[in-house]
């Protein structure tokens, strides 16, 4: 198995796995006066935490070595990762709630996302 691959399917289980528990607890809970919204900040704000922060320690970890970052796939990533913030921005103005529609676009957007890396 090549790196990307493994690096969209099995480090992205085990990397996500935590956020869905907590996702799904919350969404469970929004039933009991939570406010659903919070989760879907809770998603977006752990996401962006990965895409800054996490990126900029292990660059400085890195610092004695050679990073190389290809361009292609820096730009595949990064615009399927703004694509779907603009999906779900678009669903929320629509639905106002992630409903099962729009919880099946994410499924169809990864499923392309992993076809794509894997082509």
């Amino acid at each position: 198995m090549s790196e990307s691959v493994a690096g969209v399917t099995l480090l992205a289980f085990g990397n996500g796995a935590p956020d869905v528990m907590a996702a799904i607890a919350a969404a469970e809970g929004a039933h009991q006066g939570i406010d659903a919204s919070s989760v879907v900040a809770q998603m977006l704000g752990s996401c962006l935490f990965v895409c800054t922060i996490v990126v900029v320690l292990v660059l400085r970890a890195a610092a004695n070595q050679k990073v190389k970052v290809t361009r292609r796939f820096f730009i595949r990533d990064i615009s399927f990762y703004v694509f779907t913030i603009l999906y779900i921005e678009v669903a929320l103005l629509v639905y106002e709630e992630v409903t099962l529609d729009v919880a099946f676009g994410f499924l169809v957007i990864y499923i392309i996302f992993v076809i794509v890396v894997i082509f």
